[in-house]
């Protein structure tokens, strides 16, 4: 701490109070208490712990008396808006309110302990009822939130730290391959959400990503799609990166070029719903296992994963090797076949895309008695 900095203790009326200069030479206060339950020297006792608190952690010396839960939250979610995109800033609100649900609002940042903070997450679990993964994704965002406030110099150390933000990891053996067979059967059943669902299987695109991917952000000659972050805003999630075209698919988007009236590959102007109710409704209605974008992310890492080297795939899907294998990557059902071991990778897999290909009404399979495409209008 700056050999400038003095602590006095001073009589305000009813009240004692603590006075010092902090780091950058602002006077801060600290009541102590009311003079009517508290003597001289207790009063001195406490200004001797807030010095001794000082000296062990110097930045607790530059907190204001009025930095509270509240306040911070408030500044932190005006900082970020400039550098989060509108989907990620609603989820930093939704954590700060629950954050100032749990905690009285006016608590201030340096009260605020590890036992509080444990308190909290448990209280997601249990009243709240949430899942791991969404609790572990609101101590996530806890932990940026405050590491923001150590920075500001508001509190000395985060108290969310030390709580485990690590969603739980389904086991490789429980990723579903979604089959070539279901995604053609959704598409012919959901016409208006087959493009999002053929993005979602043969480019792995997430849905924000599928949902935005304009016309203009293809390159027809050169069999690849470009993912601009929304807004400019780069994020984990959200950077610019170009993504392999299958040709069945390359071939489907052509023919849906020709109709389309929107600069949205999907036709997001259409007003189409595309809530994870609203497909998993087709699903169920088609009688076929239910899946999301998610789920079609998977199949398309683990397809891709035995056909090109981990670094292209991992560079088409805009994660790393590592999150590629603890989220992503499935083991196909086929690989339990005798034939599998003498088989090229990706040539006979179920979800592959030599065995199939985009119709006018959907996929549709490719005949045995031609290597020749069929015509996509449908054309006698």
């Amino acid at each position: 701490m700056n050999d400038s900095t003095t602590y006095q203790l001073h009589s305000n009326g009813n009240y004692w109070t603590a006075q010092w200069i902090d780091s950058r030479g602002h006077r801060r206060r600290k009541s102590l208490g009311s003079k009517a339950k508290l003597s001289h020297k207790q009063a001195t006792s406490k200004l001797q712990s807030i010095i001794a608190d000082h000296a062990k952690t110097p930045l607790l010396a530059d907190l204001n008396e009025h930095s509270t839960i509240a306040a911070w939250v408030s500044r932190y979610l005006d900082l970020r808006s400039v550098e989060l995109d509108e989907a990620t800033i609603k989820i930093h609100t939704r954590t700060g309110d629950l954050l100032l649900e749990y905690f009285n609002p006016s608590l201030r940042l340096d009260h605020l302990t590890i036992r509080g903070a444990e308190d909290w997450r448990l209280w997601l679990s249990t009243d709240k009822g949430m899942a791991e993964a969404t609790v572990c994704k609101h101590v996530r965002t806890c932990k940026v939130l405050f590491n923001k406030a150590v920075t500001a110099k508001l509190i000395g150390e985060n108290p969310f730290a030390s709580l485990n933000g690590s969603a739980p990891i389904k086991q490789v053996f429980d990723r579903r391959v979604v089959s070539e067979g279901d995604v053609r059967a959704f598409i012919k059943a959901s016409p208006r959400l087959g493009t999002l669902v053929a993005l979602g299987y043969f480019t792995g695109l997430r849905l924000s990503e599928a949902r935005h991917l304009r016309w203009s952000e293809i390159a027809w000659e050169e069999n690849k799609l470009t993912v601009v972050p929304r807004s400019g805003k780069v994020t984990t999630k959200q950077r610019l990166r170009e993504v392999r075209i299958e040709k069945d698919l390359m071939d489907y988007l052509l023919a849906q070029r020709e109709k389309s009236e929107s600069e949205f590959v999907c036709g997001l102007d259409t007003a189409i719903n595309v809530s994870a109710q609203n497909r998993g409704n087709t699903c169920r209605r088609i009688g076929i296992a239910r899946f999301t974008m998610q789920t079609l992310r998977q199949t398309r890492d683990t397809i891709w994963h035995q056909v090109y080297p981990s670094y292209i795939v991992c560079a088409w899907l805009g994660h790393s090797e590592q999150v590629a294998r603890r989220n992503y990557l499935s083991i196909p059902d086929d690989a339990y076949s005798h034939r599998a071991a003498t088989t090229k990778p990706g040539s006979q897999d179920p979800g592959s895309v030599a065995e199939f290909q985009m119709g006018a009404t959907g996929l549709e399979p490719v005949r045995a008695d031609t290597d020749k495409p069929q015509d996509l209008g449908g054309s006698q």
